[in-house]
């Protein structure tokens, strides 16, 4: 008698709880809602695959050249795909010069600036790591100082941040990531990381290889929820004479 009051006062006590959390969960906005659930669907999945219950997923596969062995030829050519992106800067050659621009000309420049889950990838291999140094407001003294005398017929416009700084967001990535990160998605958002930061040949070739550079990859996306990139863009006009 006594083991079933105490059953009957456990199960109680559950569903008083269960009837609890029901209610704070349909309180809650929709927006946090899909947060918890995802989140606690994720914690379930992880748990599964730590007790070997659930194949793990194959962005924390160790020996995944074993089962994707095309992602094999894709890293012993990384220098190949890196070359051809870096001869796309050649183009900046043929940009527009300043002194070209027309009375009431306008051009309009714009960079990455940092401070942003692209660059928190970069850090994670290689720490202390800084490739944006230059602001657009040093970029506008430089142009200044270039054009001399001449720079009294232009307008420089570096603009607030909340005008200048935008994000581009990588729309060809899940809106939320999750623990289940597929290794396809890892490796976009690593080259889309390391292209920005213009990280050279040599630092890539001692990283391309060795799993680290995945895992900070998959660390960042999770931390985040996606992977954005911030820019800043300035302006500099001619003016009607």
């Amino acid at each position: 008698m006594t083991a079933l009051l105490i059953i009957l006062c456990v199960l109680i006590g559950l569903g008083a709880a269960a009837l609890l959390l029901i209610r704070r969960f349909e309180s809650m906005p929709s927006k946090k809602k899909k947060k918890l659930f995802t989140k606690t669907i994720n914690e379930v999945y992880t748990w599964f695959e730590d007790h070997g219950l659930m194949r793990r997923n194959p962005a924390y596969i160790r020996d995944y050249h074993r089962e994707y062995p095309e992602l094999k030829v894709l890293e012993d050519n990384h220098a190949v795909v890196q070359r051809e992106c870096l001869e796309l800067l050649n183009i900046k050659d043929r940009l527009t010069d300043v002194r070209a621009l027309g009375a009431g000309g306008r051009l309009l420049g714009i960079h990455s600036c940092g401070n942003d889950p692209g660059l928190e990838i970069v850090q994670e291999v290689w720490p202390g790591e800084q490739p944006f140094v230059t602001s657009r407001h040093d970029v506008l003294r430089a142009v200044k100082h270039e054009l001399g005398k001449d720079a009294r017929r232009y307008n420089f416009n570096a603009y607030a941040d909340n005008r200048a700084v935008f994000r581009y967001d990588m729309h060809t990535l899940p809106s939320e990531v999750s623990s289940a990160i597929g290794t396809s998605t890892l490796f976009a958002a690593w080259n889309a990381a390391v292209y920005v930061a213009q990280i050279d040949d040599e630092r890539l070739a001692q990283v391309i290889g060795q799993r680290r550079y995945l895992d900070a990859t998959a660390e960042v996306l999770k931390r985040h929820g996606s992977l954005w990139f911030l820019d800043e863009s300035y302006v500099v006009s001619r003016k009607r004479e």
